[in-house]
């Protein structure tokens, strides 16, 4: 029967408003050190990699994602709205900017037929 040694670490926890706790990266780096003589560097590597990150409250969750996409959405359905009207706007100048110059033009070119013969 083989002994495996337990290790023992004290870790400061910090609890928040709603009781979670919270582990600093000075509790982590003092897990890490604890492990290093145990399991070695790489085993303790990969254990550490697969503990979440310290700042797991700044992960955003699928509410966050959520209230962040109608956000987006109410913005771009506003900016659409606001472009096409520039767009319209935009395009009826242009129309009738071309019909007045058709009409030049075709007046200058009755004129040019009329006054030459």
């Amino acid at each position: 029967m083989a002994l495996v040694p337990v290790m023992t670490c004290q870790m400061v926890r910090i609890e928040d408003e709603d009781g979670t706790m919270a582990v600093d990266e000075a509790a982590r780096h003092q897990l890490y050190n604890s492990w290093v003589d145990v399991l070695g560097d790489q085993s303790t590597g990969t254990i550490m990699e697969l503990l979440r990150p310290v700042g797991w409250a700044d992960v955003a969750t699928k509410q966050d994602l959520n209230s962040l996409e109608n956000a987006v959405r109410t913005e771009l359905h506003s900016e659409i709205g606001s472009l096409r009207t520039e767009f319209h706007a935009t395009m009826r100048m242009m129309l009738f900017s071309m019909i007045g110059a058709m009409f030049s033009l075709a007046g200058l070119t009755w004129a040019a037929v009329t006054f030459s013969g």
